[in-house]
């Protein structure tokens, strides 16, 4: 069942993402009905990532050859237990477990994801189908430009290096972390919306409003937004937060998870 808005799918592979066992040889052919589903999902701005136990180079290869390597972010494969990769990689992602839907062709591996991830929702391979694109929790945003799996891949880029440091914050002055504040105009009314509607771990002010609410706000002289833009050596974040005050009280205090650890806020 999927039990709130999804912003990442992790798909296993042997018998979910292809028919058949990769490390025991077989003839191995994938679903092209769901290598279009994660197109899709990808063009709305729902990432996709791979958890499998499968031997990485190998599982890799074999993505590469039908044409879906790039189509994933932050691919967990390693004969490791389901339920502690994906914890881990949230974690390196940012992102909820209430926010995630795993598949797998296997009931016992979903209820271990489960145990290790509480609140993330989960579903059968076998009840995969086009008719999936359809789940109200599945709608995300256009994306055509993929610009959402691009930042996780820089993300993941970043995450990589970060474990090689000797401190996060030797690790964050490395980066050369650049921070502007940019006064709002309507042109960025809807990355402010999708900011105060999706943004959950970051809200620090926990207010939701309709878009007219938020237009009404938005044209009122007396309060102040401003718009807030990181950029690092690994690449440029675009707008990942902002905050609107009237009297020198906070009305909204927003960022987006992708910067979190960074110390942004």
């Amino acid at each position: 069942m999927i039990k709130d808005k999804i912003k990442a799918v992790f798909w296993d592979l042997d018998d979910t993402l292809w028919q058949g066992i990769l490390a025991e040889g077989e003839n191995i052919e994938i679903f092209a009905e769901r290598k279009r589903i994660i197109e899709q999902l990808n063009h709305r701005g729902i990432v996709n990532s791979v958890c499998s136990k499968n031997e990485y180079q190998t599982a890799r290869k074999k993505l590469i050859e039908f044409g879906c390597w790039e189509m994933f972010v932050f691919p967990q494969i390693a004969f490791q237990p389901k339920g502690e990769m994906i914890r881990r990689t949230l974690k390196d992602m940012n992102l909820r477990a209430e926010n995630i839907l795993f598949i797998d062709d296997n009931d016992a591996n979903l209820k271990e994801v489960e145990y290790y991830n509480p609140g993330i929702s989960t579903l059968i391979s076998d009840a995969v189908s086009e008719d999936l694109l359809l789940n109200p929790n599945l709608q995300g945003k256009p994306d055509q430009n993929l610009s959402r799996v691009n930042q996780y891949k820089v993300l993941e880029k970043k995450t990589s290096a970060k474990k090689e440091s000797i401190s996060n914050y030797e690790f964050m002055h490395s980066c050369h972390i650049k921070l502007w504040l940019i006064p709002y105009n309507d042109s960025y009314f809807e990355r402010v919306y999708e900011l105060s509607d999706r943004t959950n771990q970051l809200n620090f002010t926990k207010k939701r409003m309709s878009q007219d609410e938020l237009r009404d706000m938005l044209s009122d002289d007396q309060i102040e937004t401003m718009l807030c833009r990181v950029s690092d050596d690994y690449g440029d974040y675009g707008i990942v937060g902002f905050y609107s005050k009237h009297n020198n009280r906070l009305l909204h205090y927003v960022f987006s998870c992708r910067i979190m650890n960074m110390g942004i806020e």
